[in-house]
C-alpha cells in the first residue's frame, strides 16, 4: 500500500449479536466519525457528507476520485471470525464515472496476513442511480478476520449510504443432523456419488475405470436436504453468499452414461450462481472449449489466465458445451439452458477446470436451469462434437448444406470458396485477377455499392457483407454527432433495447459529439 493516503480514523473491533447492524454510524448522521478512505495515490481522493443526494436520512458521503488507480472506504468493523462464519454485507451506492465500485470485505488469517483483499465483491451495475448491493462473506478453514469495505478503481463519483454489516450464524447451522454424508445411483456403466458435505458430486465410469470427482472453488454451497428416488437424488442447496435456496434434481439416464441437472429456485439473484461444481482434472488432461472456431487448453499449462465466457453472445463460447479428456476418456457438459449462463475457468490444485455459471434473469433466478453431463470412454474431443451434433439436431438447430440448398442452390458456391475481406475500390477488377489464376469460389464480405454487387454476382461471386445488430443511437442525437455509422440500427430505437431490472436500457460505449462530450 505505498503511496497510500488515509482520510480519516477511528477503528475499533466491535462485538454483536447475530443480525444486529455492526456498523455504528451507518448513515453518516455523525459525519465521517469512525471511517477512513484510502487511495493508492496521493491527492486524488475527496470525501464529504451530502445532504442533498441521500438514500436516507440526513446525509450521504460523497466520493470523488480523480487516479486511474484503487481507492477504498471501510467502517469501523473488523470482525472476529471462525472457518463457515458467514457475514452479510449491504449498502447503497449511486456511482458516474468510469471507474468501477464494489462491496466487499477483506479478509485476514491468525498472523494478520491477507487471505483476500475483495472476498464477496458484488460490483455496482447501474450508474447514475441509486442502487443496493448486498453480499455475504464465508470464512474460509484459514480465516480470522474480516473488514468490510467498499471499493473502487479509476476515476469516479460516488455516494454511499446505509452500509450495514452483520453475523449470519456458522455454515455448519444449515445442514440437516440425520443428512448421510454420501447418497448414490447407478446404472450398468456410470456409478453417481454426491457427496452431501460439500454438495460435490463424482462419477465413475465403469467401462474405464475413470472417476471423476468435483471440487468446489468455494464452501458457499451448503446442503439443506437430500433423498433418493430410484435414479434420481434430489437435495435443497443453500447458497450462502446471495441467500438463494436452490433446488437440485441429479437424473440418472437408465441406459447411457449420462446424468442431467436441473437447478430451480425463486427470489433475487444478485450475481451469478457457479453450481455445480467443476470436475477436478489430472495432469495430460485437457479442456475442450468451443470458442471461435474451438481452442483447447492444456490443463498444466501455468500462462493460460483464468476467463469467464458467456454462452449468449459474442467474445464467448459459440457453441453450448464444454469438456475435459486425456485425448480418449473424458466429460463434457452441454448448456441445455444457455440463455443466462456462461462457463468459469479457473484453477485448483494448480489445474484449470472448468464449471457453469447461471445468471440472473431482471434480478431473478427466474426459469429452471438445465445441463447434461456425458462421460466417454473413448473419441476424445471428436466424439465431444459429435454428440453435441446429435443434440443441436434434436433441438432443431443443425441444417446441413443439402437442405439449405434446396433454398438457396446458391449453396453449392460456399462449400470451398475463399471469403475476402478487402476495402480496396476496385473489388471487380480484384476480383476478375483472381478469377484468372484459378480461383473461382469466391465470397466477397465487404459491403459495396448496388451497382457493384451487381457487376461481382454476375461474375459468379457470392456477395455479403459484416453485419452486426448490436449498437444503436437515438436518431434525436444525430444532429450533434461528428458522423453516423452505417451499422447503427436506428430502427430499434428505442423497443428493442435491452434493459435492465428496473426498467433502464442499457449503455454501450461513448460517441463524442460535436462539442466533446460524450454520448
Amino acid at each position: 500500500m505505498k503511496s497510500s493516503v488515509v482520510l480519516f480514523l477511528g477503528f475499533s473491533i466491535l462485538v454483536a449479536n447475530a443480525g444486529e447492524n455492526l456498523v455504528a454510524n451507518s448513515g453518516f448522521e455523525m459525519g465521517t466519525n469512525g471511517w477512513r478512505a484510502w487511495s493508492r495515490d496521493v491527492g486524488v481522493l475527496t470525501t464529504s457528507l451530502d445532504s442533498q443526494e441521500i438514500h436516507s436520512g440526513r446525509f450521504a458521503l460523497r466520493l470523488v476520485h480523480h487516479g486511474q488507480k484503487d481507492w477504498s472506504v471501510e467502517p469501523a468493523v473488523l470482525l472476529d471470525v471462525q472457518p463457515g462464519d458467514i457475514v452479510r454485507l449491504e449498502c447503497w451506492v449511486k456511482a458516474q464515472g468510469s471507474g468501477s465500485v464494489s462491496l466487499c470485505a477483506s479478509t485476514w488469517d491468525k498472523e494478520g496476513r491477507v487471505i483476500s483483499w475483495s472476498a464477496g465483491d458484488q460490483t455496482a451495475s447501474a450508474p447514475a442511480f441509486w442502487q443496493h448491493l448486498g453480499t455475504r462473506v464465508i470464512a474460509t478453514e484459514n480465516a480470522r478476520q474480516f473488514q468490510p469495505r467498499l471499493i473502487g478503481y479509476g476515476p469516479s463519483e460516488v455516494w454511499l449510504d446505509d452500509f450495514l454489516a452483520a453475523r449470519e450464524g456458522n455454515l455448519s447451522q444449515l445442514r440437516a443432523a440425520n443428512l448421510p454424508g454420501h447418497l448414490v445411483v447407478s446404472n450398468q456403466v456410470l456409478a453417481v456419488d454426491f457427496n452431501t458435505r460439500d454438495a460435490n458430486f463424482s462419477a465413475r465410469d465403469l467401462r474405464v475405470n475413470r472417476t471423476w470427482e468435483q471440487k468446489a472453488f468455494s464452501s458457499r454451497f451448503v446442503v439443506r436436504t437430500a433423498t433418493v428416488q430410484s435414479n434420481q437424488i434430489q437435495s435443497l442447496v443453500f447458497d450462502a453468499i446471495t441467500g438463494a435456496e436452490l433446488g437440485m434434481v441429479a437424473q440418472l439416464d437408465s441406459d447411457l452414461p449420462e446424468m442431467t441437472l436441473v437447478l430451480s429456485g425463486h427470489g433475487e439473484c444478485p450475481s451469478s450462481i457457479p453450481l455445480p461444481h467443476p470436475f477436478a482434472s489430472a495432469a495430460g488432461d485437457y479442456l475442450v472449449i468451443p470458442m471461435n472456431e474451438g481452442i483447447s487448453y492444456p490443463v498444466d499449462d501455468a500462462s493460460i489466465s483464468p476467463m469467464r465466457l458467456i454462452a449468449y453472445g459474442g467474445h464467448g463460447i459459440c457453441m453450448g458445451f464444454y469438456g475435459v479428456t486425456d485425448g480418449s476418456r473424458g466429460h463434457m457438459a452441454i448448456l441445455e439452458t444457455p440463455d443466462d449462463a456462461a462457463i468459469r475457468i479457473d484453477r485448483i490444485d494448480g489445474r484449470l477446470v472448468v464449471a457453469p455459471e447461471w445468471d440472473s434473469r431482471l434480478g431473478q433466478f427466474g426459469y429452471a436451469r438445465r445441463i447434461r453431463y456425458v462421460f466417454l470412454d473413448r473419441g476424445g474431443h471428436v466424439a465431444m462434437a459429435k454428440r453435441y451434433r446429435r443434440y443441436a439436431t434434436e433441438i432443431g438447430l443443425r441444417k446441413t448444406l443439402s437442405e439449405k440448398r434446396a433454398g438457396n442452390p446458391n449453396i453449392d458456391r460456399l462449400v470451398g470458396a475463399v471469403n475476402v475481406w478487402c476495402w480496396e475500390r476496385d473489388s471487380v477488377g480484384i476480383v476478375k485477377e483472381m478469377q484468372a489464376l484459378g480461383i473461382d469460389r469466391i465470397l466477397w464480405s465487404n459491403q459495396q455499392p448496388p451497382e457493384r454487387l451487381r457487376e461481382l454476382n454476375d461474375l459468379g461471386v457470392l456477395t455479403s457483407r459484416y453485419d452486426i445488430y448490436q449498437d444503436v443511437m437515438a436518431p434525436t442525437n444525430f444532429p450533434r454527432v461528428r458522423w453516423i455509422h452505417p451499422d447503427w440500427t436506428t430502427n430499434a430505437w428505442p423497443q428493442d433495447i435491452i434493459v435492465n431490472r428496473r426498467g433502464d436500457w442499457l449503455r454501450g460505449w461513448g460517441v463524442e459529439a460535436r462539442d466533446g462530450s460524450l454520448i
